[in-house]
């Protein structure tokens, strides 16, 4: 599982200018957001945010312990959550680079 820090780096994007990147990040990645699987996915990730920090919560009394748990939870579960959508979106963005350097959008 590759993992992109930021848009530039991804291989599809990384011939665009900033704008240009972020233009096509958001056209494609919303509606891939909305699908089915993306969303169980979400689900999943905040179901295990809610567990830890209740683990979190009763290891560690106080509000602290919830936001450790939550924390613990966030990092490797954000990880994987865009390590599965992005390869997904992989070939929207390119169809979508195209789109846009067919219509004269971009060079």
């Amino acid at each position: 599982m590759e993992l992109y820090w930021k848009l530039e780096n991804i291989p599809e994007l990384a011939p665009l200018s900033k704008a240009q990147r972020t233009e096509v990040w958001v056209a494609t990645i919303g509606p891939r957001l909305r699908s089915k699987d993306s969303i169980l996915a979400l689900v999943v990730f905040l179901f295990f945010m809610a567990c830890f920090g209740l683990i979190g919560g009763s290891l560690i009394p106080g509000r602290y312990g919830t936001m450790i748990g939550c924390l613990v939870a966030y990092i490797p579960g954000a990880l994987l959550f865009w390590g599965y959508i992005l390869p997904k979106a992989r070939p929207s963005l390119a169809a979508e680079v195209e789109r846009r350097r067919e219509r004269g959008m971009i060079p």
